[in-house]
Formats: C-alpha cells, sequence, structure tokens
C-alpha cells in the first residue's frame, strides 16, 4: 500500500485481522503488509434453503488509516483490492487533510 499524503509519516494503519496489528507509515508513504493465510468459508444449505453465507474474510478484515489513534479511513480488504495500484503495484490511499 502507499498513503499518498503531504506528510504520510503523520499517519499509521492497523489491520483488524484474526492477528490485529499495527504499522507506522514511513516518509515515502510505502507500507508492505503481511496478510495471515485464510480459508474462505463454505455456504451451508438445508433442504435447498440457505441457512449461512460462507465466511469471507476479505470482507470482515479491515484496514483503518490513523492519525494519532483517531481513525481518518477505514475499508475492507476487499475494498482494498479495488483501490488503483501504481507502477510498482502498491495499492493507492489517498488522504487529504
Amino acid at each position: 500500500m502507499r498513503i499518498l499524503s503531504q506528510s504520510p509519516e503523520r499517519y499509521s494503519l492497523h489491520l483488524e485481522t484474526s492477528h490485529p496489528e499495527d504499522v507506522p507509515v514511513p516518509q515515502d508513504g510505502h507500507v508492505s503488509l503481511t496478510i495471515p493465510p485464510f480459508r474462505k468459508g463454505c455456504t451451508v444449505y438445508l433442504l435447498g434453503i440457505r441457512v449461512s453465507d460462507g465466511y469471507d474474510p476479505r470482507k470482515e478484515w479491515m484496514v483503518e488509516v490513523r492519525e494519532r489513534g483517531a481513525t481518518v479511513r477505514r475499508m475492507s480488504f476487499r475494498d482494498v483490492a479495488k483501490l488503483k495500484t501504481d507502477a510498482d503495484g502498491y495499492r493507492l490511499i489517498k488522504v487529504s487533510k
């Protein structure tokens, strides 16, 4: 990921996953994350009626961009995957203040 801001070092990323983690953002705004392995759940049917949806961590796990502990942007991993990328493959997150 890459945080696009005049001062990206003011921010940190908080990952809400099976192993929560806080990651500081360096001056260049580039952050490489290690995502814990996951397995998508299955949908359960009973007599042809869906009784539960499969668990999808990409919808449930969140990334928060924080400034001094306050959340300024929150998105699911699925939303992150939809962000534009730069030439190096970093997902671009714009933060304005």
